[in-house]
């Protein structure tokens, strides 16, 4: 009987060993490589991939854009030019692409009458440095910068549009910045609270935990004065609709057309129904 109990005592011992070893390894801390790897996809493209994005932008103008980040590292970026616009869009991409898989969006805001910046976050394109998120909220920044400061451009004459991660970095570009517009395309309320959603153990872990900075697209946007256009679809598989739901229930007081779009996912866009709803809102709030 003394056996058994000493057996027991021992896998129970093991038991609780082996539970604090995997609350570790699936913490923001013991994760973090695992987490860090999951947020930034595929960030590098080929020479003739570049040169077919900027031909088939059609801009009157494409420009090659390069510029510090914070910490010295150059960012490097295209500024689209249509000789007929009075403002720009600054188009903060999403975390599994480069700006080379912009052109669709380039093309729409060309077509509306706006210039556009696109710009790649750090590790991404040919951009310098390392893909994390602190160093994208300051990369964000030093775009908003290259605006107004090194191409002298108001900022109530800028259009701040994220898309997918990027709406959360143009939301708090648009609440510390004044600007024309704010554009958000598949928008989370947070980065911590989409990320406990894709993966729900996270929910086992206070926010001290977690390793990456958070974005909180919902504070930022509530301090923004500027109308808001807002899209997103109710299959999204990567960011769930109840992201886009939670931040328009929080910013009912704002000047906001919320497109929720049924049977459609994540950066789906193209189509009629929504053109023609960003074309109208463009056309009367800018």
């Amino acid at each position: 009987m003394h056996k058994y109990s000493f057996a027991i005592k021992l896998l129970a011992r093991l038991t609780v060993v082996l539970a604090c070893l995997l609350y570790y390894i699936c913490s923001p801390i013991g994760g973090r490589p695992f987490y860090e790897f999951f947020l930034h996809g595929p960030r590098q493209s080929s020479e003739k991939c570049y040169q077919d994005f900027v031909r088939d932008c059609q801009a009157d103008e494409a420009r090659p854009v390069r510029f510090a980040s914070k910490n010295g590292n150059i960012l490097d970026g295209y500024l689209f030019i249509n000789k007929k616009a009075t403002k720009t869009v600054l188009f903060h991409h999403g975390n599994g692409f480069n700006i080379t898989c912009l052109q669709g969006y380039v093309t729409i805001f060309l077509r509306e009458g706006y210039s556009v910046l696109t710009y790649d976050y750090q590790g991404y394109g040919k951009s310098q440095g390392t893909a994390k998120v602190q160093n994208m909220i300051e990369d964000s920044d030093a775009a908003t910068d290259y605006l107004e400061q090194t191409l002298h451009i108001k900022p109530t004459d800028i259009i701040q549009c994220g898309g997918s991660f990027g709406t959360g970095l143009a939301a708090r570009q648009a609440g510390r910045h004044p600007c024309a517009a704010l554009i958000l395309m598949s928008p989370y309320r947070s980065l911590y609270s989409v990320g406990r959603k894709r993966f729900p153990i996270l929910h086992l872990y206070p926010d001290s935990m977690m390793t990456m900075p958070n974005i909180d697209t919902l504070a930022a946007a509530k301090r923004v004065t500027a109308p808001i256009w807002m899209i997103h679809g109710d299959t999204d598989f990567l960011i769930p609709i109840s992201e886009a739901d939670e931040l328009a229930a929080g910013l009912v007081d704002k000047n906001l057309v919320y497109l929720r779009l049924k049977g459609h996912g994540h950066n789906d866009y193209f189509f009629s129904e929504v053109l023609e709803s960003l074309h109208s809102f463009l056309a009367c709030k800018t």
